[in-house]
């Protein structure tokens, strides 16, 4: 391709791509009119920006007529693969050139802007060309509507944004080959942008419905790109010929293409002057598509992705639908997704009664201030100690109350008295946060306490739990049904294995912290339950490989270790084995025959990481999103102590004797019993938050 474009006789878009790119370094290298320095040396250097201002304006003049060549429409079947390459190419000039401008010398370029092609223009125009990858045309269309919500009110930017998100499921899993299936935090954090940027500008559009729908599709692109090998193992297990025939069309779409050596270097030596790096790269990502079959492709990968949907209901091939797969999470209790977005934050309330979404708008509410909350919780927990740190952390809980919660639970009309957690006298309530609101205890905000008088607080009206998307809510509550109905052998035919309860504890390793609860717990576990109800694996036993079987044989897991959140590529976050970590990527391999409880009594095993608080990982929603119906888990460094007590409350519940008939039921409500552990530990150190704050309950 690089030598068919060498022998064109259109090379205006490589002709402004380099003078775009000389004047924007001209910064840092031609002084301005009047500038200091030597006179001569002056003299030269404005020569030549003078001159480099001339081969941009015949540069500009021929990008124009390749722009009027391939028209003016957005439809997929217009412009194929070389065009898509051009365009892209040019978008990425003029965004360079458009920040160039804001630090141009005080004398100007005598270059105005306006002389360019329209930037905004022209990625509507990539956006909907067949023949760029889906990676290049979600990004285009974000820009572009992202440029019109700050113009024209976040509302403007909705159908540009929306579009952006429908093209992001094919971004990830079947659109990422084998080599960049690793995943940045930035990446991760990227599609969250793009996903809460789209849900705002939805609700300020008036659309709440599909608002939520463009929320949870981002959601689930996200988890099913971290857990994509599982993903994809399971549609080759239910359709091996649908499996090879997204595969084949996905390469086809956004595959990167090989190049040969000795085009790249004829193409240095006929353009010194032209962005190599930018060119090799932009062209690659489409040299393989012609325009002629591009289209064809999107259609095969749009039949293909519906089908799969229908096979695997709860992975995101396409957008998802709110009355079919968002509702029914209501059915036994609110969801609150939250919105965070420099376009506005909102609080979506999902009830079973109502065909559209509650809008709860949220003034109080912004992303520079949850970011700068999330960093100073997270700081209090790590480095302060004493009365500061108890300080800050409850200051953070009055914050919540007053900008998030609040809002929500008027808008809910929840009742003001509270209740004991048991019995079902505290209604229950799912959030699903995002983004850094994700590392803050929503479950935990309290009102600021007033004189001659109490008022109560989030713990005290709900039984909160959380949820990393709102279908997999849906999903763990058909599997819970299944399972209390028909509690027969597992695949190995041992129905008595699957009911006892594992135990991991990786015991003291180099570089970390011994936990002097772990043999005293362990001791508890053992008198408590049945004498063939535990299964212990404990220091060197604790080895990753032994730890992934045992899971594949146990509905029940206990990890009593540490945890570490990976800084760079969240599915390295994981906990701390005798041998290696065990991580999200190694649990996205694990098949564990119905899952059903588990409990990380390790430090942040739901915390995100304090560098990039927009990455929404934790190993406890890890868990639940691979079909772990309960977990249990701590957003933060806790006292063991602390972890031992209500970790001892919650299995005096479990050690209750069960019938014969069903031996591996989960209890009615883990979130109650969590709920009245916690409760316990708040009225036994009530100005320590620090030791019951972080424990939080992720499932049905």
């Amino acid at each position: 391709m690089l030598l068919r474009f060498r022998q064109s006789p259109d090379k205006g878009v490589a002709d402004l791509a380099t003078a775009i790119r000389m004047l924007s370094k001209a910064d840092e290298r031609d002084p301005a009119p009047g500038g200091t320095g030597d006179a001569d040396t002056a003299e030269e250097r404005l020569t030549t920006v003078r001159r480099r201002e001339r081969q941009f304006a015949r540069a500009t003049a021929a990008a124009r007529r390749f722009i009027s060549r391939i028209g003016a429409g957005r439809g997929v079947e217009a412009g194929g693969a070389e065009d898509a390459a051009r365009v892209a190419l040019l978008v990425e000039c003029l965004e360079e050139w458009k920040v160039a401008r804001k630090v141009s010398p005080p004398g100007g370029r005598g270059v105005e802007l306006g002389r360019v092609p329209d930037l905004d223009v022209l990625r509507r125009r990539l956006a909907g060309m067949a023949g760029a990858p889906a990676r290049v045309r979600a990004r285009a269309l974000h820009a572009a509507g992202s440029a019109l919500a700050a113009a024209d009110g976040p509302g403007a930017g909705y159908e540009d944004m929306a579009a952006s998100v429908a093209l992001l499921p094919r971004t990830a899993g079947w659109g990422v080959h084998r080599e960049q299936r690793g995943q940045s935090a930035e990446q991760v954090a990227n599609k969250s942008e793009v996903t809460a940027d789209a849900a705002a500008c939805a609700i300020a559009a008036g659309r709440p419905v599909e608002a939520i729908e463009l929320l949870e599709t981002g959601r689930g692109v996200v988890w099913d790109q971290l857990l994509h090998a599982t993903i994809r193992a399971e549609v080759r297990a239910v359709d091996r010929t649908l499996a090879r025939r997204m595969d084949r069309v996905c390469r086809d779409l956004e595959r990167p293409a090989r190049y040969e050596q000795r085009d790249v270097l004829g193409w240095k030596t006929a353009h010194p002057d032209a962005p190599f790096a930018v060119v090799v790269r932009l062209w690659g990502l489409a040299m393989r598509l012609t325009g002629k079959r591009a289209a064809r492709r999107e259609r095969r990968w749009v039949r293909a992705a519906q089908r799969a949907q229908g096979l695997l209901p709860d992975a995101t091939f396409q957008r998802v639908s709110y009355l079919s797969d968002i509702r029914p999470a209501a059915t036994e209790g609110p969801v609150v997704a939250v919105v965070l977005s420099r376009f506005g934050c909102y609080a979506l309330l999902v009830t079973a009664e109502e065909d559209a979404p509650g809008v709860v708008s949220l003034p109080a509410l912004t992303l520079r201030a949850v970011r700068r909350n999330a960093r100073g919780y997270l700081t209090a927990l790590n480095v302060l100690t004493g009365r500061t740190r108890e300080a800050r952390i409850q200051e953070t809980l009055y914050w919540l109350w007053e900008t998030v919660v609040a809002p929500v639970f008027a808008a809910l009309e929840l009742p003001g008295q509270s209740g004991d957690g048991e019995d079902g006298e505290v209604p229950r309530l799912w959030w699903c946060p995002s983004g850094p609101l994700a590392v803050l205890p929503l479950h935990a905000a309290e009102p600021r306490p007033v004189e001659g008088g109490t008022s109560a607080g989030a713990s005290a009206l709900v039984v909160s739990s959380y949820t990393p998307t709102v279908r997999s809510l849906i999903s763990a509550r058909k599997a819970r049904d299944l399972r209390q109905n028909s509690n027969g052998p597992g695949r190995d035919g041992n129905r008595d294995e699957r009911g006892r309860l594992l135990l991991v504890s990786a015991g003291g390793l180099a570089g970390y912290q011994t936990l002097p609860a772990t043999a005293r717990f362990r001791d508890f576990l053992t008198s408590a339950l049945c004498e063939d109800g535990l299964t212990a694996l404990d220091g060197p036993q604790a080895t990753t490989g032994n730890v992934k079987r045992a899971l594949g044989r146990h509905s029940r897991v206990h990890f009593d270790c540490h945890g570490r959140q990976d800084l760079v590529s969240p599915e390295r976050t994981g906990l701390v084995l005798h041998d290696q970590d065990l991580t999200i990527a190694d649990l996205a391999e694990v098949r564990a025959e119905r899952p059903e409880f588990a409990f990380l009594a390790a430090c942040s095993t739901a915390a995100v990481d304090h560098s990039d608080l927009d990455a929404m990982i934790s190993v406890t929603s890890a868990l639940h999103y691979r079909g772990y119906l309960s977990v249990i888990g701590t957003m933060s460094p806790v006292l063991d102590s602390s972890t031992e007590r209500v970790a001892m409350a919650v299995y005096e519940q479990f050690a209750a004797p069960q019938s014969d008939a069903q031996p591996a039921s989960l209890p009615v409500s883990t979130a109650a019993l969590l709920h009245h552990a916690v409760g316990q530990e708040c009225r036994r150190r009530p100005h320590h938050p620090s030791t019951w704050v972080p424990f939080i309950h992720v499932g049905v």
